[in-house]
């Protein structure tokens, strides 16, 4: 995009590029982000799938990126994924089972809480990552 407009001396045209705001409230809405955000990583868009993540597994892993707002695990509960997701309870302690089983997540089992540890899955995608940039 560009903002058009002629020089009064010279008659000239001149196209200036348009400064684009890239917040997010601007590439959603403003109502839309009121209550935050989460950052998904392009790339683990782009490759979930490769990394052998379902579309239900995708959906539970970006539920819990919302909990993560640090180097630290995030802990929601399986009740709120199961709330935030729409599966049942069940559902969501499955897609979690699949991805310890995959070797994509590690649960963590605290006092009073579990943490799901991300980080097999992080690995698993760098990997892939170097892969693919090295191909």
């Amino acid at each position: 995009m560009y903002d058009v407009y002629m020089n009064a001396k010279t008659s000239q045209i001149i196209r200036k590029p348009q400064k684009v705001s890239r917040e997010i409230k601007i590439r959603w809405t403003p109502e839309l982000v009121e209550e935050g955000f989460t950052p998904i990583s392009t790339f683990f868009l782009d490759h979930y799938a490769q990394v052998g993540l379902t579309a239900q597994e995708f959906t539970l892993v970006a539920h819990l990126m919302r909990f993560k707002w640090d180097e630290r695990h995030p802990f929601p509960s399986f009740e709120i994924l199961a709330t935030r997701t729409g599966c049942s309870y069940s559902a969501v302690r499955g897609h979690a089972r699949s991805l310890e089983n995959k070797g994509l997540l590690r649960r963590v089992r605290r006092k009073d809480r579990v943490e799901f540890d991300l980080h097999p899955l992080f690995e698993k995608l760098e990997e892939l990552r170097r892969e693919l940039k090295a191909a």
